[in-house]
């Protein structure tokens, strides 16, 4: 079995696009979306959103976070701030979220998988600013390839 796996600290909107949360955070972000319509055809975004990501493949789970977090944590007052704002304007389409993907592959070669553990400083953090913890796990080891339940 192969695991691709990545974690990713994002503010979300309807109203305040990505630019104008990194002019308030004073921080570049790895990645960018801009909200339009969601149509049956297209998957467009139906936030804008600001993130900062780990997507280094040998990493596990834990580290990744460390390393969103250890990006994030001088900018912690400032995110704090805008996420309470967001989600105060906005309710539940403003915010902020540390989403963590995990997804399971057939391959030829055996990857071992691990725990993880999310540590009391990502855990103080998360609650500073107001994000939630989104964990989304995907099984693509069926027969075709198709995601399982």
């Amino acid at each position: 079995m192969y695991l691709d796996q990545y974690v990713y600290f994002a503010l979300y909107s309807k109203e305040t696009t990505a630019d104008a949360m990194t002019a308030r955070l004073g921080l570049t972000p790895d990645g960018t979306s801009v909200r339009g319509s969601k149509f049956p055809e297209h998957d467009v975004p139906r936030h804008h959103r600001w993130v900062v990501e780990c997507r280094d493949p040998d990493l596990p789970v834990d580290e990744q976070m460390e390393r969103v977090l250890g990006r994030l944590l001088i900018y912690r007052d400032e995110i704090a701030a805008l996420a309470a704002q967001l989600a105060k304007e906005e309710g539940e389409d403003g915010g902020a979220v540390l989403q963590v993907v995990r997804e399971y592959r057939n391959s030829a070669t055996e990857v071992a998988t691990h725990g993880w553990l999310v540590s009391t400083e990502m855990l103080r953090f998360l609650v500073d600013t107001g994000a939630d913890l989104a964990v989304d796990e995907y099984d693509f080891t069926g027969p075709e390839g198709e995601a399982g339940v």
